[in-house]
């Protein structure tokens, strides 16, 4: 091999050794780009489900402080409340059959 073939060679080794390295950090960080902004989109979503909720119980608190209906109808359903009056008959599924007759 001739002085002139070697230097050839050893020039295209350095040319290679010195574009790997930024070859191989482009690509792997092109993959993390990739599953940081998969990651951004699933935040997103999630925030965007979270600023949904919060409005419908913006809504709810406002409904309670407002309105006396409101306060009611919400000791009637979770809390159970009735009038002195009133006479309440709750019915149970049978077992087993997914309450859905």
């Amino acid at each position: 091999m001739t002085r002139s073939h070697r230097i050839a060679v050893a020039l295209v080794l350095a040319l290679v050794m010195l574009t790997l390295p930024g070859w191989v950090l482009r690509h792997e960080s092109t993959g993390a780009i990739a599953g940081r902004e998969a990651e951004l989109e699933t935040v997103r979503q999630r925030n965007e489900t979270l600023r949904v909720e919060n409005q419908a119980l913006l809504s709810e608190v406002r409904a309670l402080a407002d309105d006396p209906y409101s306060v009611e109808r919400r000791a009637r359903d979770v809390l159970r409340f009735v009038r002195p009056d009133e006479v309440v008959l709750l019915f149970e599924s049978p077992r087993g059959s997914g309450g859905s007759r």
